[in-house]
């Protein structure tokens, strides 16, 4: 009996720590310099407010030509559209990167929030900064690589991401 308790909990131990299965690389579309995954979103509901946070990879082409991945890059989001109590996740988050200066930003670990570009989710426009190609909503407003208020009063500077070749 004891031995078939401890095989019935190393099998409910691996159903929780086998690992998902590797996602594929996104295709960076023509005209863009790069697509920003975020994954293993996570979301939090209050009545009239919702917030979700997440870690991601940005996925571009470094000075070479090479294609190549930075990360972490780091993700917050919210709108004040709760209807409840509760938290969970959320299925992945893709951007995909028109403007140079966000592209740079991301790589440079600067904070960027959505409202000072032009942000489409529909299909992509010329003037077009970020495509939001799943994951978020028109209302749900972000910021990668959200810095908290306190470590600029130390003096602490966002770290440049090294793109890794791929």
């Amino acid at each position: 009996m004891h031995t078939l308790i401890v095989i019935l909990w190393g099998l409910v131990i691996s159903l929780f720590t086998m690992s998902a299965p590797a996602r594929p690389l996104p295709t960076i579309p023509s005209g863009a310099l790069g697509v920003l995954t975020i994954t293993s979103v996570k979301i939090g509901s209050l009545p009239f407010l919702h917030g979700l946070k997440g870690e991601g990879r940005y996925l571009t082409y470094n000075a070479q030509g090479e294609l190549c991945q930075a990360a972490p890059v780091e993700f917050i989001a919210g709108a004040t559209t709760g209807d409840s109590i509760g938290f969970g996740e959320r299925d992945d988050i893709e951007l995909v990167v028109y403007n140079d200066t966000i592209s740079k930003r991301l790589l440079a670990g600067q904070k960027t929030v959505s409202v000072d570009f032009n942000i489409d989710y529909q299909a992509h426009t010329p003037l077009t900064d970020i495509h939001i190609t799943e994951g978020l909503l028109r209302e749900e407003g972000f910021i990668l690589h959200p810095h908290k208020a306190w470590s600029s009063w130390f003096g602490i500077r966002p770290s440049t991401l090294t793109c890794h070749p791929l």
